[in-house]
């Protein structure tokens, strides 16, 4: 018997109905802080439901997916029937579930956290220790590959942002861990998006045995009280000539590179922007060849497919970032020509790429106009409210690099949220670095953060007034995690820019079928 059972003892399970006392407007609760959950019916519900069956919840983002955890977890342990383990895809996201945790439940010493950090010995004697353990999925999975401890004596494993569990993430292979050594242990998934195909939905909760899923919407009869309205308004801006005749050089590369997959019958039927980036990725990674045709690679195929998909890259940089994020990346290209593939080489040397390159070095006046409209709105909004807090998202590093240049220089003053990864002329942030431009925002130290998708998912970024979109994205996981950082406590506001008549349009009306078909599927579950 490990060190947490012995602690924990044998006592029985209570009702889940019985679980949570309500005491004016809060949870009154054994292992809950006084005051500190307040009694939401919605929560309360969830958690009594999983506490009583493997579930899956789905919650939008800002409605207290993590409280609904906390409440599990204080009757979890209440009930004596072993520890508990809570993993999330980043460690900046274990140490929030961690602060969270410790702010919310009573017992002190209660949770350990693991990581990568720390020596495997530390980890195996701090699992021997824990309660209350959380880690990352990565952690975990390595540390069971080793055998340094099993999942035997835990009560219950939440699984935070649980729709990643499909393929071969992580989570998969700790719910199969679980099932096999102890299948009795509840299991809890949380997330606040878990896709638009009945198939993926249905591929997470295999992945984690769950039993029942339940989902809420802000039109959920439970929930409806505590959301705040979030209507997006979406901003259409039209391409500079300039954009427009560069973006022609461009879109003659790609129609060339698709006229002779054509040819190749590789690429079949109409589209209204030509093959996709994924159908030529697919390509690509099909050896070559048509969906479902056998043979050896068709090498020919793959180097035409390969110069679309630069084509494709650049177009989209065009149309939904700009032209200093178009540049910055066919500068790269050109940095490391020497080194470069063929099919790179083949696309640099084409007098159409030239031309546009050489356009471009000659100077940019304006990137694009989203970034002149996103200026003059921020100034505005400011002018009416000093204190105002935004969040703009864009899709690649660059284009926040770019939209940090221009801001400043517009006198606003703004930070920047991006990756760790460091590579070239491109500067990733540390962990700390991260955490601190957060901290930083909560103090009202700027106004403006400017964000990858790593401050989409997971990190607690404060409410803000605002969420601005710089390009539409085609995901609905994506849009919902995005749009969940304002609207939360009170009415926030959500603005989508569009360069019209380009794949932002396209994106736009992807992501709002799909998010529609995901409502429609969570509302089944509801």
């Amino acid at each position: 018997m490990t060190e947490h059972q012995a602690r924990l003892g044998d006592t029985p399970r209570p009702d889940a109905k019985d679980a949570f006392k309500v005491e004016g407007t809060f949870v009154n609760h054994p292992y809950l802080v006084p005051n500190s959950v307040e009694a939401r019916d919605y929560q309360l519900n969830l958690a009594r439901t999983a506490l009583q069956r493997n579930t899956l919840i789905v919650l939008p983002t800002g409605l207290g997916k993590t409280i609904v955890a906390a409440l599990v977890i204080a009757e979890t342990l209440r009930a004596r029937k072993g520890s508990v383990l809570l993993v999330a895809p980043t460690r900046p996201l274990t140490l929030q579930h961690v602060e969270t945790l410790q702010r919310l439940l009573r017992d002190e010493g209660l949770i350990h956290h693991l990581s990568g950090e720390l020596a495997p010995a530390k980890r195996q004697e701090l699992w021997g220790k824990g309660i209350l353990v959380v880690a990352t999925p990565q952690t975990i999975r390595n540390d069971l590959a080793e055998g340094r401890y099993d999942l035997r004596g835990v009560a219950l494993v939440i699984f935070d942002e649980a729709h990643r569990a499909v393929g071969d993430y992580a989570y998969v292979e700790i719910g199969e861990r679980l099932r096999k050594e102890n299948p009795t242990a509840r299991i809890l998934g949380l997330t606040a998006s878990p896709g638009a195909k009945r198939e993926r939905v249905q591929e997470v909760a295999t992945s984690l045995h769950v039993e029942v899923i339940e989902g809420r919407d802000a039109a959920s009869e439970d929930v409806a009280s505590y959301v705040r309205p979030v209507t997006p308004e979406i901003v259409k801006v039209p391409l500079t000539p300039t954009m427009r005749s560069l973006h022609q050089e461009l879109q003659a590369v790609l129609n060339e590179q698709e006229a002779k997959l054509r040819q190749m019958q590789v690429v079949f039927g109409e589209r209204n922007f030509g093959v996709t980036k994924r159908e030529l990725i697919g390509i690509i990674q099909g050896r070559g060849r048509a969906r479902g045709t056998p043979g050896p690679p068709n090498w020919p195929a793959i180097a035409v497919a390969q110069k679309g998909l630069y084509a494709t890259i650049c177009l989209e940089h065009l149309e939904t970032q700009g032209l200093v994020p178009l540049k910055r990346y066919l500068d790269r290209m050109t940095e490391k020509e020497d080194d470069a593939k063929r099919a790179e080489k083949s696309f640099l040397k084409d007098a159409r790429v030239q031309k546009v390159h050489e356009r471009l070095s000659k100077g940019i006046e304006s990137s694009h106009p989203k970034v002149d409209e996103l200026v003059r709105r921020l100034k505005a909004d400011l002018a009416a409210k000093p204190d105002l807090t935004a969040i703009v998202f864009a899709q690649f590093r660059d284009t926040v690099d770019s939209l940090h240049e221009a801001l400043t220089a517009a006198g606003l003053k703004c930070a920047r949220l991006v990756g760790q990864q460091t590579k070239r002329d491109q500067t990733g942030q540390s962990q700390d670095e991260q955490r601190d431009a957060l901290a930083r925002f909560a103090a009202r130290e700027f106004n403006v953060l400017l964000s990858t998708s790593i401050g989409e998912e997971g990190l607690d970024i404060p409410q803000v007034d605002l969420v601005v979109f710089y390009e539409a994205v085609p995901s609905e996981i994506r849009a919902v995690q995005r749009r969940g950082r304002t609207g939360r406590t009170v009415a926030g506001r959500v603005m989508v820019l569009i360069a019209e008549g380009t794949r932002d349009e396209a994106f736009l009306r992807s992501q709002e079928a799909k998010e529609g078909k995901m409502k429609r599927l969570i509302r089944r579950f509801a």
